[in-house]
């Protein structure tokens, strides 16, 4: 299942402004969607790890590397703050 933010797939493309866009097509406030960008973005890393740690103890041995192309590749260093 996609999922797009104000038109974007990919997760290297979206950032705050994004998340504003959507927000106002859905007629919401630009407040609520900069808090939830910001709450996503705090909470990724140890979205991740907790997702990793739980794969490994199902016997996933390649849950590891697989977090680290997520982090390299899509992960939360790609996601933009703009100013306010």
């Amino acid at each position: 299942m996609s999922l797009n933010i104000d038109g974007e797939y990919d997760i290297r493309n979206i950032n705050q402004k994004s998340f504003e866009n959507e927000a106002k097509k859905l007629g919401l406030g630009k407040g609520i969607a900069t808090q939830h960008f910001l709450s996503m973005v705090e909470k990724f890393e140890m979205a991740l790890e907790q997702s990793t740690y739980e794969l490994e103890e199902q016997g996933y041995g390649v849950a590891v590397d697989i977090q680290k192309q997520i982090l390299k590749k899509a992960g939360i260093h790609n996601f933009k703050l703009t100013n306010p």
